[in-house]
């Protein structure tokens, strides 16, 4: 998971610049980050809230949680299959600019790959170096959830938790009122019953 769409052509040029990723005449690598852009797309970090769900809803069930991981497996399979049998197919046989609204600009989607190329031929015909600062940016961002991880797990009662930090980094204007209203909830069902009230109310 790079964090945000385009991320793994984006730290390799942070830390590389255009000459390690384009040897003088050969564009053949860049291009293969650019035709796999699109596996960074809709791969959200809030997701995992859902995989921490149905972790709760198995032992409340008191179902196995190997099951429940199998379950989760099968079922994403499954749904990549009828995902891609039909966005690809519709996409083949009616065109991305019909299904996105039939403009000349396309949707979500083509605007996205429209971007993507067209960072591709910038940085194909200008060139850049490494920011090294915002490679070390990500670093930090890396040490503080590991650091949020080992705190989490030492320290019962820290109040941060790295799920939380990671789910904001995308989206997060929209998630941290939600989140600050559970984390009051939270403490407040801890301060009336305890742990107790609180395994009731989830």
């Amino acid at each position: 998971m790079w964090g945000y769409f385009g991320g793994h052509t984006t730290v390799l040029r942070y830390f590389l610049g255009s000459r390690q990723l384009m040897p003088p005449g050969n564009l053949s690598n860049y291009s293969v980050l650019s035709t796999m852009d699109w596996l960074t797309d809709g791969y959200f970090s809030a997701q995992t809230g859902y995989i921490i769900e149905n972790q709760k809803l198995a032992a409340d069930f008191k179902l196995p949680p190997r099951a429940v991981t199998i379950t989760i497996l099968v079922a994403f399979i499954l749904g990549c299959i009828l995902a891609y049998n039909l966005n690809l197919g519709s996409y083949y046989r009616y065109g991305a600019l019909v299904l996105h609204g039939g403009t000349t600009n396309g949707g979500y989607n083509v605007r996205n790959a429209v971007s993507n190329w067209t960072d591709s031929s910038t940085m194909m015909n200008a060139g850049a170096l490494p920011s090294l600062h915002e490679g070390y940016a990500m670093i930090a961002g890396v040490l503080l959830t590991i650091g949020l991880v080992a705190a989490r797990w030492r320290w019962l009662r820290v109040p941060f938790n790295p799920i939380g930090y990671v789910a904001c980094i995308q989206y997060g204007y929209a998630l941290w009122g939600p989140f600050m209203v559970t984390w009051i909830l939270k403490t407040v069902a801890h301060r009336l019953g305890g742990a107790r009230l609180y395994r009731q109310l989830m």
